[in-house]
């Protein structure tokens, strides 16, 4: 989201304008404007412009006058050896002329300094909009170079996050087996003083039905593959976002990666291992640097 543009127009041979505009991160739109008095009418034109161009960010424009080189040479030292002939001029039609002193010579040279300065042609505005497109346009092409490396960036830890699934995915399966197996032999230890049978010698069904229900129950309890799915389903929406790289996807993301956050929060509560746990955590630790690169894409 940050950038630089400039462009300039040669009003006269004296005179620049310089346009400059810079974008910092930001979560929302904010223009700030530092104009000098002669454009303030422009300002309504140049915010409509950057709202149309620019969506997020913290923007900054600002229109200045410069003087170029050839108002420079206009130095002291000529000015005084202008002085100077024609003082030597008017000695010989006033020879009792009192010569200027050193004050009266530097106000003089700064008044027509000044005069010199104020002498531009009138302001050409659709000149000056034409030159605050370019910048904007330069701006604009900045922004997306930045963009594009930091989608880069995104992808690479959207990788990184679809191996570590399929890691959990491999260890949550035998985990719900290991879960189960204890469970039952949990459930035959409690019951075997009651029954005076292990549970694959209970005849009577209705107490085998009752014992596969809380069997069933309680493995749906750390069953994460609902939250696997979908998981996966919020990395493909990841990856199609930023390929397509359209307006706005700074947005979308960091809604994706409040939505994965749900998930790998859910999956960290209900697994039973340790293993797990830690992956959990390493995708959130990748979640949230993706959410951090989030709010510096338009």
């Amino acid at each position: 989201m940050t950038g630089f543009g400039c462009s300039q127009i040669d009003i006269n041979k004296n005179e620049i304008i310089s346009i400059e505009i810079r974008s910092f991160n930001n979560k929302f739109l904010d223009i700030k404007m530092n104009v000098l008095e002669e454009y303030k009418n422009l300002e309504k034109n140049i915010r409509n412009l950057i709202t149309t161009n620019i969506s997020r960010g913290k923007i900054e424009i600002k229109i200045s006058k410069q003087s170029n080189d050839i108002l420079e040479d206009y130095s002291f030292h000529a000015f005084i050896n202008n002085i100077s002939n024609k003082m030597l001029f008017i000695k010989k039609e006033i020879p009792d002329i009192r010569p200027p002193t050193s004050a009266e010579l530097i106000n003089l040279f700064y008044k027509n300094k000044n005069n010199v300065i104020n002498s531009s042609c009138p302001l050409n505005e659709n000149l000056v909009i034409e030159s605050i497109i370019l910048a904007i346009n330069n701006l604009k092409e900045d922004r997306e170079r930045e963009g594009e490396a930091l989608c880069k960036i995104i992808i690479n830890y959207t990788n990184n996050i679809g191996k570590i699934i399929k890691h959990i995915e491999q260890n949550a399966q035998l985990s719900i087996e290991s879960f189960k197996n204890k469970l039952l032999k949990k459930i035959e230890k409690n019951f075997i003083g009651v029954l005076s049978n292990k549970f694959d010698e209970i005849d009577d069904q209705e107490i085998k039905d009752k014992f596969i229900q809380e069997i069933i129950a309680n493995v749906l309890k750390v069953d994460i593959s609902e939250e696997i799915d979908r998981l996966n389903i919020h990395l493909k929406e990841m990856y199609r976002t930023v390929n397509e790289q359209k307006c706005n996807i700074g947005k979308k993301i960091e809604y994706l990666t409040q939505e994965m956050n749900r998930e790998i929060n859910t999956i960290g509560s209900k697994t039973n291992t340790t293993e797990i746990s830690h992956l959990a955590i390493e995708i959130k630790l990748l979640i949230d640097k993706i959410r951090e690169q989030s709010q510096n894409i338009e």
